[in-house]
């Protein structure tokens, strides 16, 4: 298989090229395995400072909640209030809806003006001076 490079001449005698040098392709492999692994440690630190900025807003969300619970907890008169719930979501999940629509089957294209315009509709003009 012969691969074609625009640089190199076909006729050349590869074996008289002189090699890449193996301080400069390491330098380049180095160079560019730094920069990757840079790349990623940014990455996962940003991604770890976000997971405990939630992590701080979920601590604060379920401390809140506690709290919460603790005052309705410590109000009395809410110990029927979860059976009244349950009954009013039971009874809302029985409630059908019954919506009339019109029947557009019955409508169909509208034959055109005896003299062929189109009907405009009177629309207030806005801005006229």
């Amino acid at each position: 298989m012969q691969v074609d490079f625009p640089s190199i001449d076909p006729n050349e005698d590869l074996t008289q090229i002189l090699p890449i040098q193996q301080k400069r392709t390491i330098a380049f492999v180095n160079h560019f395995i730094m920069n990757t692994v840079s790349h990623l440690n940014n990455f996962a630190q940003s991604c770890e400072s976000r997971f405990m900025e939630f992590d701080y807003k979920i601590q604060r969300i379920e401390a809140s909640l506690c709290i919460l619970e603790s005052q309705l907890s410590s109000i009395s008169g809410l110990d029927n209030v979860d059976k009244n719930v349950e009954n009013l979501e039971n009874s809302a999940s029985s409630i059908q809806v019954n919506v009339d629509l019109p029947d557009i089957s019955d409508t169909g294209p509208q034959p055109p003006d005896k003299n062929g315009d189109l009907e405009v509709l009177s629309e207030p003009v806005v801005g006229r001076t």
